[in-house]
């Protein structure tokens, strides 16, 4: 533009200087005239131009001023908005009203935003729409001026070339053609804010100049607004938390005065306990001496009721009305025991004195023993016995003496309730959590009055049904039952049957797997044993009784294996039967129980029947096997094992015929070995009998004395006897004794202080010193080992305990 001016300048000058020559050749003028008019033109010119040019700059001037002022005022009302702003709304809207007042924008938007969320939240708005308004929410990604907030700086878009090609929202009416000014608003770094504006036109640099520099000012005051209302909620929330506060002491300053009170009440209550509790002790100590005193004093004269009635009826000679009677008083004398023991045990239950001895068993061992005890008692009434193994799963973790005893009470009851002709049938089951056995029968049913109480301590159909019972054996069965972390569960139907159903735990309940390291299993086994079998006749292992054969059979096909079972017991119930499913199994019942005949079926799981027999045979393990398998068989592969293989049975070829044909051959050809204990016994019975042992007896009860001498007359034994310590003192001072028998519960001096003086004072260590006691508490059982007994003999005496344990600890003593 300058270049331009000069030009136009020069030329002027020109056509005024060819202006004057053309004149001064025209009309002749005089040069110096001349030259003065000329002077006088280019001085008048260089006035009239610098007179412009300084109106021009004035104008200028003035123009920047008026500028400056505007930018003053705008600046001056941004700076006075923002101090007086006390809300986000109140920032925005003044900042943009301010803007729009001054003609630089004719729309606006204020925006907060949260840098974690990637959100922006309209704070103020110049908007008609819904769509548009405080506090609505817009994703970052759809927001049209993001890159302000990208690369923290002014971001300016033209709509109309925008909008062709893309579509994103924005806080302002329908956009035409004008310009969008995204301003970042920024602290420490930090966008925390946009600020949209539209506009007709550019904005001037200076303006643009302006609002970045208050924007900045915008940032702080934001923040300071955040932090106020931060305070505020904070504050807040702190009188909440003071008046919750205020009202939880007042609370507790009331809970504490009556605290106080309760205090004084319990103190006054606390001395009522503690006088109640030491009569609560007092009379549970004098249960407990009850109890204990029971056992002693109902056991005793069981003793002798027991004991001489069964030396009696070894007498061949008598005439069998009288042998009818003895067994009456027998058979009494037993029952009562029975009565005895189940008292016991229900209150060692109550008490938490009985114990669990937990292990690992194998269940059809324990249905084993079980039917064994129950046939001999179903025969005698014409009853039918099934057992019906449908479970697969045999081996528990669980107390194998409280199994066997809930069994033979559920079966006894049975047996009991049930008529001739009749069927009882012991089931086995399973599901995921519990082995489920099943006692069913066809007996008199229960009625439904005494259901409810069916399992409460002297609940019987007695008077009703005529059958005698205390009421004692369903309570103690639940309570074992329970005691294993089980459960019992009863159907019945008066003149049908009844059926109950007993669930064991697969696997061990954490509260029992904590005692099953801590106990010791022949002190258990002590504590914990039931004298019923006394009541049939068969000792409480019926595998060890010498005599029986034992007859493994090894099947993991369950319909198979029970087939088999009930063919062996056609044959003879004088057998004991063990049973397997896998070869694993087999090897272990093999290295145990040593059977004499094994029915082995070739194809099992874990171990083959191949394997069985070359472990047999590597080992030189002599036994009878009966080759049970369903292949078809050539037998020479069984050459090298014809010591140990005596036939084969093919499933599906030979009939059961067959089976009952080989079994009945091997029971009729079989030959019982005399038993170690058999031996053991002769011999010292022999060495009895050709020299004389003498044994001191003390005893206060007459009858117990004359049954231990009944007992021992037939041997080359001398009894002395003693009613009391004392007097068991002077004859050990005066006399040589083998063996001294000691009475626990005694007068004028017991067994204790005796046993006491005999190892201390009379330094008789080396005697040995049995104790005989009808206490059978697991505790009391304990102190008489811990104080150095011998052994322990409970009352009432089983004679073939009591002779075995005399013979052994003669022989010891002969050894020594």
């Amino acid at each position: 533009m300058k270049s331009k001016k000069i030009t136009y300048t020069i030329l002027f000058f020109l056509s005024i200087l060819l202006t004057i020559l053309f004149l001064v050749s025209k009309y002749k003028i005089n040069y110096f005239h001349l030259l003065i008019t000329i002077n006088i033109i280019i001085t008048s010119f260089f006035i009239i131009y610098f007179l412009f040019q300084f109106h021009i700059n004035y104008k200028k001037t003035n123009e920047k001023l008026l500028k400056f002022k505007k930018l003053n005022k705008i600046n001056i009302q941004f700076l006075e908005k923002i101090n007086d702003a006390s809300s986000y709304e109140d920032i925005f809207k003044g900042f943009i009203e301010t803007l729009i007042e001054n003609q630089i924008i004719f729309a606006g938007t204020g925006y907060l935003y949260n840098q974690n969320t990637k959100r922006l939240i309209i704070k103020y708005t110049l908007c008609n729409s819904n769509d548009f308004r405080k506090d609505i929410e817009i994703d970052y990604n759809n927001f049209i001026g993001r890159y302000c907030i990208e690369y923290n700086k002014l971001f300016i878009i033209n709509v109309d070339n925008f909008k062709n090609r893309c579509s994103y929202s924005s806080g302002l009416i329908t956009f035409n053609s004008f310009y969008g000014y995204y301003f970042p608003i920024i602290f420490q770094d930090e966008v925390v804010g946009v600020l949209e504006c539209l506009t007709l036109n550019k904005i001037d640099q200076e303006i643009l100049d302006l609002l970045e520099d208050v924007i900045t000012h915008l940032g702080i005051s934001i923040m300071q607004i955040k932090l106020f209302e931060d305070s505020r909620k904070l504050t807040k929330e702190l009188d909440e938390k003071n008046r919750i506060l205020e009202a939880q002491n007042r609370e507790l300053q009331a809970q504490s005065e009556e605290l106080e009170a309760q205090t004084e009440e319990l103190k006054v209550q606390k001395i009522e306990l503690e006088e109640y509790s030491k009569r609560l002790n007092k009379l549970q100590q004098y249960k407990n001496e009850f109890i204990a005193n029971m056992s002693h004093e109902l056991r005793t004269p069981l003793n002798s009721i027991v004991g001489l009635t069964e030396l009696i009826l070894k007498n061949n000679q008598l005439d069998n009305e009288l042998k009818e009677k003895l067994k009456i008083i027998n058979l009494s004398g037993k029952q009562l025991l029975n009565i005895i023991n189940d008292i016991l045990d229900l209150s060692k239950i109550e008490s938490g004195k009985i114990d669990l001895e937990i292990e690992e068993i194998d269940l059809t061992e324990t249905i084993d023993y079980v039917s064994n005890i129950i046939k001999p008692q179903c025969n005698e009434k014409n009853i039918s016995f099934k057992v019906i193994f449908k479970a697969k799963n045999y081996l528990i973790n669980t107390d194998k003496y409280k199994l066997t005893q809930i069994l033979l009470n559920l079966l006894s009851n049975s047996v009991k309730y049930t008529e001739e002709n009749g069927l009882i049938e012991l089931i086995i089951e399973e599901d995921t959590k519990y082995i489920i056995i099943h006692v069913k029968d066809t007996g008199i049913g229960i009625p439904e009055d005494l259901m409810q109480n069916l399992f409460e301590p002297f609940v019987t159909m007695g008077r009703k049904f005529n059958v005698q019972g205390t009421g004692l054996g369903l309570p103690l069965t639940k309570k074992l039952v329970n005691l294993l972390g089980g459960k019992i569960a009863v159907k019945s139907k008066v003149g049908e049957g009844t059926i109950f159903t007993v669930y064991i735990p697969k696997e061990l309940p954490q509260s029992l797997e904590n005692q099953k390291d801590e106990k010791d299993k022949n002190e258990l086994a002590k504590d914990i044993k039931f004298d019923k079998s006394e009541f049939f006749n068969i000792k409480e292992n019926p595998q060890d009784i010498s005599g029986k054969p034992k007859i493994l059979i090894a099947d993991d096909d369950i319909l198979s294996l029970n087939e088999i079972t009930k063919l062996v017991y056609e044959i003879s119930e004088d057998v004991n039967i063990i049973r397997a499913t896998d070869g694993l199994q087999t090897k272990k019942l093999i290295e145990k129980e040593k059977p004499d005949l094994i029915l082995l079926d070739l194809d099992m799981p874990k171990l083959s029947g191949f394997n069985i027999l070359d472990y047999l045979k590597q080992n030189n393990i002599s036994t009878n096997i009966i080759i049970i398998t369903a292949l078809d068989l050539d037998k020479k592969d069984f050459e090298s094992y014809s010591d140990l293989v005596k036939a084969f049975f093919i499933k599906g070829k030979d009939n059961r015929y067959y089976l009952k044909n080989l079994l009945n051959k091997f029971l009729t050809q079989y030959k019982p070995p005399q038993s170690e204990v058999t031996s053991e016994e002769t011999n010292t019975i022999n060495k009895i009998d050709k020299e004389t042992y003498n044994i001191l007896l003390v005893e206060d009860n007459f009858a117990n004395r004359y049954l231990v001498k009944e007992i021992l007359k037939n041997y080359n034994v001398n009894i002395d006897e003693a009613e009391n310590g004392i007097e068991a003192l002077e004859k050990l001072k005066e006399n040589k004794y083998d063996l001294v028998l000691l009475d626990i519960q005694m007068p004028q001096m017991d067994g204790y202080t005796t046993f006491d003086k005999i190892k201390n004072e009379l330094k008789l260590s080396d005697l040995p010193v049995i104790a005989l006691t009808a206490r059978s508490l697991k505790n009391e059982i304990d102190n008489f080992k811990k104080l150095g007994f011998s052994d322990i003999l409970i009352k009432p005496l089983n004679i073939e305990e009591f002779l075995k344990c005399i013979k052994k600890w003669i022989e010891l003593r002969n050894k020594n």
